[in-house]
């Protein structure tokens, strides 16, 4: 006898990753405060040594980002210095959150929370790292990828159909 498979559809979906990204926020937050206060130290340091910005003092570093003295210092180039590995970073914190769970547990806590395990789409098995990496990566087209699930038979979203992944309710 075949065990009946739910699929979960929109909304449950949707306030899954909410609770996810809730849980994500409190872990990349003071992760990510002290790389952006590193990064710009590296990247700005003769700014900061230029200007006497105390980093200690959060006034200062305030006023030292809203001086008009920082316009004519920052240029494209050490704008995107600055920017480019501290995106790296946070998307790195992320993507291992996701690609841990996808692949180690088949839940998110936002998904468990809400009684839903993602899984390989044909076998109903754990995803493998490759899969679990793969829907991440497309899952940064989620503002046109999560429509598909309405429309879909299994309720696959495009990084579901990219990673060949369902979300099942448990």
């Amino acid at each position: 006898m075949q065990k009946q498979v739910t699929y979960a559809s929109f909304v449950p979906r949707i306030f899954a990753t909410t609770l996810d990204m809730i849980a994500i926020s409190f872990i990349v937050t003071p992760i990510m405060y002290f790389v952006n206060k590193w990064v710009f130290l590296l990247v700005f340091k003769d700014y900061v040594v230029r200007y006497g910005v105390n980093l200690n003092e959060s006034n200062a570093i305030a006023m030292a980002f809203t001086s008009p003295e920082i316009v004519e210092y920052i240029s494209l180039s050490k704008f995107a210095l600055y920017i480019i590995p501290v995106l790296c970073v946070q998307m790195g914190i992320i993507g291992s959150y996701f690609v841990f769970f996808w692949s180690k547990k088949s839940w998110t806590p936002g998904k468990y929370v809400m009684r839903m395990r993602v899984k390989d789409a044909e076998s109903l098995e754990t995803l493998t790292i490759k899969q679990a990496i793969k829907r991440f990566v497309f899952a940064g087209f989620a503002v046109f990828g999560i429509w598909s699930i309405v429309f879909t038979k299994k309720h696959q979203a495009l990084h579901d159909q990219a990673a060949s992944s369902a979300v099942i309710t448990a």
